[in-house]
């Protein structure tokens, strides 16, 4: 019914703040596990021979082969020389590293032979198997993330609160849920995700929704969206910022 995908660099791969793949590995091993790598573009490549069947590795470079001129043509170029600490900077430097993600699922959603893909973060770990609650709404979903509500906490006023999380997310593909996909996708390849103040993948995708939601069905994953079960962190933690030094260039 799942299949779980995520993306990273070798230097991800070998953090200490990379809690996914063992977790995936020792809770759901019998389950396609789509696992995009850069060894294309690295000296120092990821080295698979040591893991399990159903962990299937693709070169995000070698499947999107307008990724790397995208990534070099597009304003993208600019943002690394965006330095400094504050939220804007940060946010639309890195972005030019998170937008694999987007790439990475704009990918899967075309290799996933299940009903149900699932993107997690690798700083996510799967604690539990999920309960057949929990899948059973998933599936009843088009697209399901972690929402918040207008007025919750987020260190960048520039957009205000409200802004998704992008580290766990459900993609129903017997349903709508490849639209939300290709639309987050495009929407940086032609241009309009760089007409917003800030370009990281959790921003853009939270426009995506306001775009989308009024045809599809987006639900959130904790019981204040009417899910079924108390948060989707109770069975799949998400350890925010264990890989922060990895993940900045500054």
């Amino acid at each position: 019914m799942i299949t779980f995908c995520t993306t990273f660099a070798k230097r991800i791969w070998d953090s200490k703040g990379q809690t996914l793949v063992d977790s995936v590995k020792d809770k759901y091993p019998e389950v396609p596990f789509l696992c995009y790598h850069e060894n294309s573009q690295e000296d120092d490549k990821v080295d698979f021979s040591d893991t399990w069947d159903n962990l299937i590795p693709y070169d995000l470079f070698e499947e999107d082969k307008t990724l790397e001129t995208f990534m070099k043509e597009s304003p993208f170029s600019k943002s690394l020389s965006m330095v400094g600490d504050d939220a804007l900077n940060y946010y639309n430097r890195s972005a030019y590293y998170w937008f694999r993600k987007v790439a990475t699922v704009n990918d899967a959603i075309n290799k996933c032979e299940t009903p149900l893909l699932i993107f997690l973060d690798t700083d996510t770990e799967i604690l539990e198997r999920l309960p057949m609650d929990v899948l059973t709404y998933l599936d009843s979903k088009d697209f399901c993330t972690i929402k918040r509500r207008m007025g919750c906490t987020d260190i960048c006023g520039y957009q205000g609160s409200g802004v998704v999380d992008s580290g766990i997310m459900s993609y129903n593909l017997q349903r709508n849920g490849a639209d939300v996909a290709k639309y987050w996708y495009n929407y940086y390849k032609n241009g309009g995700a760089f007409e917003e103040v800030i370009w990281a993948d959790h921003y853009i995708l939270t426009s995506v929704i306001k775009h989308l939601e009024g045809g599809l069905d987006i639900g959130g994953l904790d019981a204040e969206w009417g899910a079924p079960f108390g948060h989707i962190n109770d069975y799949i933690a998400h350890h925010r910022g264990a890989q922060y030094e990895d993940r900045d260039y500054r």
